[in-house]
């Protein structure tokens, strides 16, 4: 659910901003419609094709995961007030992370508008779905090296601002579990 209220949000946020922003010739929100499209109706697709199949490997393990029952009925299940917060959480969050990706681009001295760093978030969520490697890490950074070639960039800015975050990441989840570590002992 939350995936999804955050491409809806991140949709909504460029057909408001610039509904012409282009991604590799096709206009970026008819992409986003379509991925959001695709990642709604992909646990339903994946539960009838694995449905009473045995999982045998980490992958299908995973998608199983993805299908079931308790993720798919979380729709059936959600309130009113409980789509609000998810709602309301989930644009705070895409706005600090917008806020994060100008402050690092900036600190590059590049100034991209809101509708494309709006994209650049959307994407980069993409990589919390499927895991492929731990944290995904090389392919968050390919990725937005990718996304900001396609959208009128250099694919090192993108790989430098990827890395930048992550290890910013890492140095304030160090810092959180060190302060909470010693507050224990």
């Amino acid at each position: 659910v939350d995936i999804i209220t955050n491409f809806l949000i991140c949709l909504i946020l460029l057909l408001l901003l610039d509904q012409n922003l282009n991604l590799a010739g096709h206009r970026a929100t008819t992409v986003i419609f379509l991925l959001l499209l695709v990642i709604s109706i992909s646990p339903l697709i994946f539960k009838k094709i694995i449905s009473g199949v045995e999982p045998k490997s980490r992958i299908f393990k995973n998608l199983k995961i993805i299908t079931s029952d308790n993720i798919i009925n979380s729709f059936e299940k959600l309130t009113v007030v409980g789509l609000s917060k998810v709602i309301i959480l989930g644009a705070i969050s895409i706005l600090i992370t917008v806020g994060l990706y100008y402050f690092i681009f900036s600190f590059l001295d590049l100034y991209p508008d809101f509708s494309i760093l709006s994209l650049y978030v959307c994407f980069m969520r993409i990589s919390t779905i499927v895991q492929l490697t731990p944290g995904n890490i090389g392919l968050q950074e390919l990725m937005l090296g990718a996304l900001t070639e396609l959208t009128g960039g250099t694919l090192l800015v993108g790989i430098t601002v990827s890395l930048i975050i992550r290890i910013l990441t890492y140095i304030t989840l160090g810092a959180l579990t060190l302060i909470f570590k010693f507050q224990s002992s």
